[in-house]
């Protein structure tokens, strides 16, 4: 299915069922339990609820790249799925978004998750070969996750202002990822239990029970430190 289509209800669904490309839904206002699924070989896709959206579903199960799904407003409880060989997908809820999710559950890269304002339980879920992801709460998010299990790298969670209860975990095979909370922040966890390197938890301002766990890392680092002494005092 090309061309674009675009559909103004709400309960609507929206089924392109293989190789879908250009398409888009719009749903500026009001719109609410809709769903949208692509699920072979769908690319150039927009999903588009400017106003009031929720319970709105983004299913690209395979195959799917270059594809966004826009919340600027009001959002909350709206899915955006991508199971196997999704990039360059962005995920926008610029005000107000809370309690929305963002899966990409394989091959997944290049992809977005903004929440510009008032965003509070949002998960970003990259379970397999997550690479260059980006999660933004630039303002007043709390109780965020991000989630990049194993080899991602180059990955980013930032909470700019009052962020609080944030977690970033990232066990396996991760480097170069990024954890902002330059202002306010507190109880903020990230947690890089293997093979992790040249990761940074900046808190410049106001941070208070903040949690930075690179555990292999830090043994390695605290028992090549033991070694140095011992060998120095010989």
């Amino acid at each position: 299915m090309s061309g674009t289509n675009s559909k103004l209800y709400l309960g609507i669904t929206f089924d392109s069922p293989s190789g879908g490309h250009d398409n888009t839904l719009d749903s500026p206002s009001g719109g609410h339990d809709n769903t949208f699924y692509f699920p072979s070989g769908g690319h150039n896709n927009t999903f588009n609820s400017s106003s009031g959206g929720r319970d709105n579903t983004f299913d690209s199960s395979s195959g799917v790249h270059d594809n966004t799904f826009d919340y600027p407003s009001g959002g909350h409880d709206n899915t955006l799925n991508s199971q196997s060989g999704g990039r360059d997908n962005t995920f926008d809820s610029p005000s107000g978004g809370h309690d929305n999710t963002f899966n990409s559950s394989s091959g997944g890269h290049d992809n977005s998750f903004n929440s510009s304002s008032g965003g509070r339980d949002n998960t970003f879920n990259s379970p397999s070969v997550g690479r260059d992801n980006t999660f933004d709460s630039p303002s007043s998010g709390h109780d965020n996750t991000l989630n990049s299990p194993s080899d991602g790298h180059n990955n980013t969670l930032n909470s700019s202002s009052s962020g609080r209860d944030n977690t970033f975990d990232s066990p396996s095979g991760v480097h170069d990822n990024t954890f902002d909370s330059p202002s306010g922040g507190h109880d903020n966890t990230l947690n890089s239990s293997s093979s992790g390197r040249d990761n940074t938890f900046d808190s410049p301002s106001g941070g208070h029970y903040n949690t930075l766990q690179l555990i292999t890392q830090l043994t390695t680092l605290c028992n090549y430190s033991i070694n140095q002494t011992l060998q120095a005092g010989h």
